[in-house]
């Protein structure tokens, strides 16, 4: 008998046990069976790789300077005083920095190391937890090749000290594996229903992983949805509020479909680490493996595939395998519960997980001419898409000092391609080429040359730049106009400029940014000027 409520009755009216209560083949109960010495040994070499590849990102500085903003200088989470314009990409990773820097001494570099270390463990945990559930659904002792394809991969271990939301992604992945397979937990059910926080593409793992649960349960997942709405709704309340918009900047900037970029970025990502043989064992497991892990297997193939997919929409990433975290540690987790007969013994089973870690940690990226561990490593751009290494090796971007001083005057308005160096110079006013902080490029018709980086609009950066040190803020572009102290494609884009600028500088009256979300802002049509040199290539 047992005391679950939901377990099945036979025909005579004898409840029957659920499978989960059964001993699993092999493995004994006690609590030295809860991680196997394979997994732990994996824990501390996902501990190392992650201290050794440490770095930032120059993206990171954009959350540095915002949470400086906000936390130290008061202006509230902005990149630009006085510029109500949503220039990060993940507000849950932004209240994290807030809250580090708010209630502690600690450098960023401190912060994103200990987070990163962190973050990690709970990776670890999840995918621990998500072989176990896997392995009580059919009945056997598997080896943990999610947790082996994760722990020693270079780049996943690389984007846990990135200083940008991907360590967030990373645990939000490794919970969507849990819940797949363990619908139950708690902890799963909280860090999906967050996820939208994490990235706003991952609204659409959230509902195909709602969706495929409730046709394999039943069931809504009342948690995982009042978590999600209630989270995102007070969010999207809160943007509105402050950003007059219902998305990122960000959002806008990168919404486009470059399909050649994007098919060129999943090969980058998946060739060096035997992506491709991965996917194909994980379709051949879904379809011929037990029938007890045929659904959670199919419905993380088609989450990895749709994840995918979109990745290739957008064109990727200027920087290799970042947006492809999320895909990749979902479908590692469609291996779980893959036992072979001469794996079926705890101890075959934590050797293979082991070894199978310490061949993915001997692999590395076409970018880099040796192995990242060796001495002398150089990285070299391929196609459109760098690696970390290209970052790491600036000692600007990782080093344990605070920003210092500005030498420019406060009403001073610099161009820039860089992150940290407006992060360096707080002060100033920053316009950023790439259009990463600034609304007037992010919803331009300019070609990039990679993702989200730009050659032409270093003239248009400083145009903006000239007209608001001379002009001021709102209005700006009409008072440049009516003194005709403006370019061309200022006067021909007048309207599309002010409908940004009431954005920009919205006065938080929550109706009349509502009305200005809601309405549609027209697309900043850039003549093509002269390319510039003068800022260095990212």
């Amino acid at each position: 008998m047992t005391d679950d409520p939901a377990a099945p009755a036979n025909s005579k009216g004898v409840v029957l046990g659920t499978v989960s209560s059964l001993p699993l083949r092999g493995e004994s109960s006690g609590p030295g069976s809860w991680a196997r010495a394979g997994e732990w040994a994996l824990l501390f070499l996902g501990c190392a790789l992650v201290f050794a590849y440490r770095w930032h990102l120059d993206d990171a500085f954009i959350y540095f300077r915002t949470v400086d903003n906000w936390v130290d200088f008061g202006h509230g989470p902005v990149f630009n005083e006085g510029e109500w314009v949503e220039g990060y990409t993940s507000p849950l990773w932004l209240l994290l920095l807030a809250g580090l820097r708010s209630t502690t001494t600690w450098s960023y570099w401190t912060i994103t190391q200990l987070v990163g270390i962190a973050c990690w463990s709970a990776t670890w945990l999840l995918l621990v937890r998500a072989r176990r559930a896997a392995d009580k659904g059919a009945q056997l002792t598997s080896p943990n090749f999610a947790l082996a394809l994760v722990a020693g991969h270079y780049a996943v271990a690389s984007y846990f000290t990135s200083g940008t939301e991907s360590p967030l992604v990373l645990v939000a992945a490794s919970a969507f594996v849990l819940f797949t397979y363990q619908r139950e937990s708690l902890t799963a059910r909280v860090l999906v229903g967050l996820s939208p926080l994490v990235r706003p593409e991952l609204l659409l793992a959230l509902a195909i992983s709602i969706g495929v649960d409730r046709v394999r349960s039943g069931r809504w997942s009342r948690t995982v949805i009042a978590i999600a709405a209630s989270t995102g709704s007070a969010w999207l309340l809160f943007r509105v509020w402050a950003y007059a918009d219902l998305f990122p900047n960000t959002f806008h900037l990168k919404d486009e479909a470059h399909l050649e970029w994007g098919i060129a970025y999943l090969r980058d990502a998946f060739g060096p680490y035997g992506g491709y043989v991965v996917a194909f064992c994980v379709a051949w497991l879904a379809a011929l493996g037990p029938r007890h892990l045929a659904a959670p297997r199919w419905s993380l193939f088609a989450l990895f595939a749709l994840l995918a997919a979109y990745v290739v929409r957008v064109g990727g990433d200027g920087r290799h395998f970042r947006y492809l975290l999320f895909p990749y540690v979902v479908l590692t987790g469609a291996t779980l519960g893959f036992a072979p007969r001469w794996l079926g013994t705890p101890r075959a089973s934590s050797a293979a997980t082991l070894v199978a870690g310490a061949i993915i940690a001997c692999l590395w990226p076409h970018q880099l001419d040796r192995h990242p561990l060796l001495d002398g490593v150089e990285e070299k751009r391929i196609g459109v898409v760098r690696d970390a290494q290209f970052h790491r090796a600036i000692p600007e971007l990782r080093a344990d000092a605070p920003a210092p001083d500005s030498a420019l005057d406060a009403d001073v308005v610099g161009v820039t391609g860089w992150c940290h160096e407006a992060w360096a110079s707080p002060r100033a006013r920053w316009i950023h080429k790439d259009g990463l902080t600034e609304p007037i490029i992010a919803h331009s018709d300019a070609a990039p040359f990679r993702p989200a980086h730009f050659e032409s609009t270093l003239v248009i950066a400083e145009h903006i730049a000239r007209i608001r040190a001379t002009y001021g803020g709102r209005g700006a572009f009409q008072r440049a106009v009516e003194a005709k102290d403006a370019a061309p494609w200022v006067a021909a884009n007048l309207d599309a400029l002010e409908a940004l600028d009431a954005r920009t500088y919205n006065e938080h009256r929550f109706v009349e940014n509502l009305a200005l979300a809601l309405g549609r802002v027209p697309t900043v049509h850039l003549e093509a000027p002269a390319t510039t040199d003068s800022i260095a290539p990212r």
